[in-house]
Formats: C-alpha cells, structure tokens, sequence
C-alpha cells in the first residue's frame, strides 16, 4: 500500500444503536490507527437497518443476518471512485467474516477498486 492512498472505513452500527450507545468502537479505534499509520479516515459506510446481535448466531445465521445490510453513505462516497484508493474496512472483532464480506460487497458496488478487512480480534 505504500505510496497509494489508503481510507480506513469502520463498520457503522445503525443509528438508534449508536446513539443508545453513544459511541462506535470500531469508529474510536479506527481513528488512531488511521492517524498512526497516517491513512485516511471516512466513514464511508452506514448501516440500512437494524440486524440482530451476532453473539450467538452460527455462521449460516450471520451471513444471513448482515446480508444487505451496508451501503455506502451518497454524501461521502466519491472519494471511492479515485483509481489509486486502497480501502481498508475496520472492524473491531472478527468471527466468521460475514460482517467484512457484506461491507467490502457495498464498497465495491460504490466504485472501490481495491479493499482489505483489519480486525484486532478474532
């Protein structure tokens, strides 16, 4: 990724989540690793609607659960379009991966070219 421009987009939480929360955890952490690694920060992303909890669900049920659920944000999208744009979604734990595909399908379908999945757990 050196010498590319890099966007690190966190998975969004849907909004009535994030406000009886008051913050997103992959929001906060991924602004410092942004800043650390000197890559830029969007939130690129948001959630269409409320999923379930996927603490509990096997794999078939997470896929199925987030399946549709992100889609890109049309105020802030357009910087998706710039050829050498790496794209990284964040996310703060990674399961079974059904989360990851379901936001790299929605950055992909708005235009990014290029995109890795960080997670800081497994």
């Amino acid at each position: 990724m050196k010498g590319e421009k890099v966007i690190l987009v966190p998975v969004p939480l849907y909004g009535p989540r994030m406000r009886w929360r008051g913050f997103n955890q992959a929001a906060e952490i991924g602004k410092v690793i942004a800043r650390e690694m000197c890559w830029n920060y969007a939130e690129i992303l948001e959630r269409r609607k409320a999923t379930e909890s996927q603490t509990g669900l096997d794999k078939k049920n997470r896929q199925k659960n987030v399946r549709g659920v992100f889609q890109i944000n049309p105020r802030s999208g357009s910087e998706l379009t710039a050829s050498d744009c790496v794209v990284v979604v964040f996310d703060d734990v990674w399961t079974t991966g059904a989360t990851m595909r379901e936001c790299t399908e929605a950055l992909k379908r708005g235009g990014a070219k290029e995109v890795w999945g960080l997670s800081l757990a497994s």
